[in-house]
């Protein structure tokens, strides 16, 4: 990676972010606060300047010239990974759910029409009145656990920065 030599040619710590070649033919990298001076010393010369950032958005054609991204388009490029993943996850788990609220809607119609049976059959051997007691109370039992699991297997709501992603938003800076 080259280093920004600042206007006087001493070395600055900050990350290069622009490329510069002065109209007679000299050329350098520089910060974005050296830009600033850069242009304000061509200004004081009546000198063009022109200036060229390093990174631009990734292509198909091929690797970036420089051989890395910056990290707020890689950062870019993972959260909208995550957030492709964490949609087909939603979406399988909201299958899920739909599949155990059908088979709950089953297991309770089923109750009902075995609880009006039992109801409605007053000539009903007692063992055999048992028998739908206790049908029913697993049934009861298998609804009350369909539930749950129908419940657990909801997905999260997005965040709003899950939408800022999804939209191609660039993510918030960090404060450093």
């Amino acid at each position: 990676m080259p280093d920004c030599k600042g206007v006087d040619g001493t070395p600055c710590p900050e990350v290069v972010r622009h490329r510069y070649i002065w109209a007679w033919g000299d050329e350098g990298f520089c910060c974005d606060g050296h830009r600033g001076a850069l242009e304000t010393r061509a200004g004081q010369l009546n000198r063009g300047l022109q200036f060229a950032p390093l990174y631009t958005a990734p292509t198909l054609s091929g690797p970036h010239p420089l051989g890395e991204l910056p990290p707020s388009i890689l950062e870019l490029e993972s959260l909208k990974s995550d957030v492709r993943k964490r949609e087909k996850k939603s979406t399988e788990l909201e299958r899920e759910r739909e599949i155990s609220t059908e088979k709950t809607r089953g297991l309770e119609l089923r109750v009902t029409e075995l609880t009006k049976q039992l109801n409605d059959s007053s000539l009903m051997p007692e063992l055999e009145r048992e028998t739908q007691i206790e049908k029913i109370r697993g049934l009861e039992l298998r609804v009350l656990e369909l539930t749950k699991q129908s419940q657990e297997v909801s997905p999260p709501p997005p965040t709003p920065r899950d939408r800022e992603v999804i939209e191609g938003a660039e993510p918030a800076k960090k404060k450093k």
